[in-house]
């Protein structure tokens, strides 16, 4: 973590790299609220960047903020199957298809 602060702090505040790694290093402490500004810093930079939109969304969830959750899933769904990357994608599909349950009252724990 504190190698992706000097990158940012030091050298180049838009590293696509340093940006993701301090998001994810952020969410991976539960920092959650914290971590989303360098997810979405992520995309910013580079917009096809698929685990981002990922981490971003679990990262919106966590705090409970559902519908930009849903959003970030929604987008992240259409970046992700452009660009061929299976494994964030069907996550991704997933967590939509549950907070669309969660959110329409019809969620059912299996």
């Amino acid at each position: 973590m504190e190698m992706f602060k000097e990158v940012l702090e030091t050298e180049d505040p838009d590293d696509l790299i340093a940006n993701y790694g301090m998001g994810k290093s952020l969410f991976d402490l539960e920092e959650y609220d914290k971590s989303i500004y360098y997810f979405k810093k992520a995309i910013e930079i580079k917009k096809d960047y698929s685990i981002a939109y990922l981490y971003l969304g679990k990262s919106y969830e966590n705090i409970n903020d559902l519908q930009n959750a849903l959003e970030t899933y929604k987008k992240g769904i259409i970046v992700a199957s452009q660009k061929g990357d299976l494994i964030p994608l069907k996550e991704m599909e997933n967590k939509k298809f549950e907070l669309e349950s969660k959110i329409n009252g019809n969620f059912i724990k299996g």
